[in-house]
C-alpha cells in the first residue's frame, strides 16, 4: 500500500502533527485539529489543512473501532465510512494508525492488532465502493453456506436453519461457514448429555484460536480467562454467544505470552484436561494462577503506575465498560469474576495493550438495569478498581 501511495506528503505532514496538543488537556485530537487549520496556511501549506485536519482529529478513531467494537456489524461501518469520508483519507488513516502504533515500543504492535485493522479497512473501503450490505450475516444467507456442509446429517438443511435462527446476528457474521456446521453437532452431543464440553483449538500464524463449547453458568468467562492466562496464553478478544437452551459459545483470539516455557501446542493440549479438574472441583483456579506466577517467567510490560480508570457508557445492546489498569496476572480473570458476581452478562471482551498498561473493553448487557442508578454505577467502578489494583 505504501509503495503506491501517490499522497505520501499528507501521510508525513500527518504525523508530524498528529500529538501536536498533546499535554493540553483533555481532547488532543481536536485541539490538534484546530492548530492544524491555522498553522498549515502560515507555512504556505494551506492546500493540506483540511485533509490533515480531519486525519489528526480522527487518528485515534481507527484503533478504537477496532479494538473495541464489532467490526462485522454494518451500522458500525457504516459510521466510521460516514466519518471517514472518502478512500483516499480511509487508506491515510489507515497508513497513519500503523505508523502510529508500531513507533511507541516494541510488544505494542502485534500481528492480532494488524489483522482487525486490516479487516476494519477491508470492511470500509467495501462499503466506500460497492455500498452497505444489509444481507451479510441473514438466516438465510448463513443456511445457503452452512447446509451442504451437513449433507450427511438426515434433515440438514432445516436443522442448520433451526440452529442459525437461535444465534445472534454477531454469530452469523463473524463465524465461518465450517465452523459453525461443526459448532452444530457439538451443540447436538451438549443437549443429548453425550458431553459436558469441547473446546476446540486452531493455532493461525501470529495467534491461536480457541472456542468453548458447554452449559453456561456463573463466572464461566472469568474461569475461561483464568484458565488461558494460566497457560500463559493470552486473551486479546473473547466473543460470548448464548443460546436460549442454555449452551454458550465462548470464542477467544489469543496470543502466547510465555512463549519460552513449554511449547504453545503442548500447553494447548492440556486444556481439555485442565478445565475437567476445575468443573469437577479437584483443581482450583488460584492454584493455577499461583503456579503461573511462580513459574516467574512472564515478563509484564510495567512502565510506571498506573492509576486505574473505569468509564461506563451505554449502549444499544447494553452497556460498554472500560477499564483501564497496568497489567498483572489474572487481570481479566478478577474483572470478570466482579462483572459477574455483580449480575452483568458479558457478550463481549477485548484486552488492548497501550503504553502505560491495557485497556479491557467489556459489552455487557444489564438485565437488572443496574446502571440506570449513578450510585451502582460507582459502586461497580470502585470494585473494578480493586480489582484492577490487587495483585495476584
Amino acid at each position: 500500500m505504501w509503495k503506491g501511495c501517490q499522497f505520501r506528503p499528507l501521510i508525513y505532514l500527518t504525523l508530524l502533527c498528529h500529538d501536536l496538543a498533546k499535554g493540553r488537556g483533555d481532547d488532543h485530537t481536536n485541539k490538534g485539529a484546530a492548530i492544524v487549520l491555522e498553522a498549515l496556511p502560515r507555512f504556505g501549506m494551506g492546500e493540506w489543512a483540511e485533509r490533515v485536519a480531519l486525519l489528526v482529529r480522527l487518528h485515534l478513531l481507527m484503533e478504537q473501532i477496532a479494538f473495541r467494537r464489532d467490526i462485522t456489524d454494518p451500522a458500525v461501518i457504516q459510521s466510521f465510512v460516514d466519518q471517514v469520508g472518502d478512500e483516499q483519507s480511509l487508506t491515510a488513516l489507515y497508513l497513519v494508525t500503523v505508523c502510529d502504533m508500531s513507533a511507541v515500543r516494541e510488544g505494542v504492535w502485534t500481528s492480532w492488532k494488524a489483522k482487525l485493522l486490516s479487516e476494519l479497512y477491508s470492511a470500509a473501503r467495501n462499503v466506500m465502493r460497492h455500498g452497505l450490505d444489509i444481507q451479510r450475516g441473514s438466516v438465510a444467507e448463513e443456511v445457503e453456506r452452512v447446509a451442504p456442509l451437513l449433507s450427511e446429517i438426515e434433515g440438514g438443511r432445516d436443522r442448520a436453519e433451526e440452529f442459525i435462527r437461535g444465534m445472534q446476528a454477531e454469530y452469523r457474521r463473524s463465524v465461518p461457514a465450517a465452523e459453525i456446521a461443526q459448532h452444530l453437532e457439538i451443540v447436538d452431543k451438549l443437549q443429548l448429555g453425550e458431553m459436558e464440553f469441547r473446546w476446540l483449538i486452531e493455532q493461525k500464524a501470529g495467534f491461536v484460536i480457541l472456542t468453548l463449547l458447554t452449559h453456561d453458568r456463573s463466572g464461566l468467562l472469568a474461569d475461561a480467562s483464568g484458565l488461558l492466562i494460566a497457560q500463559g496464553i493470552g486473551i486479546r478478544e473473547a466473543r460470548i454467544f448464548t443460546r436460549s437452551d442454555g449452551v454458550v459459545i465462548d470464542r477467544f483470539r489469543c496470543e502466547d505470552i510465555e512463549p519460552t516455557r513449554l511449547s504453545i501446542g503442548k500447553r494447548l493440549e492440556q486444556i481439555p484436561d485442565l478445565w475437567s479438574q476445575l468443573n469437577s472441583g479437584k483443581l482450583h483456579m488460584e492454584e493455577l494462577l499461583t503456579r503461573f506466577q511462580r513459574r516467574g517467567r512472564h515478563e509484564q510490560n510495567r512502565v510506571g503506575v498506573v492509576d486505574p480508570g473505569v468509564s461506563v457508557h451505554p449502549s444499544s445492546d447494553g452497556a460498554v465498560i472500560d477499564i483501564s489498569a497496568e497489567d498483572s496476572i489474572g487481570l481479566l480473570y478478577r474483572l470478570c469474576s466482579v462483572l459477574s458476581d455483580e449480575g452483568f452478562e458479558i457478550r463481549s471482551a477485548r484486552v488492548i495493550g497501550r503504553l502505560d498498561g491495557i485497556l479491557d473493553s467489556f459489552l455487557v448487557q444489564d438485565p437488572d438495569e443496574l446502571l440506570k442508578a449513578a450510585d451502582q454505577i460507582e459502586e461497580l467502578k470502585l470494585k473494578l478498581r480493586e480489582a484492577a489494583e490487587q495483585k495476584c
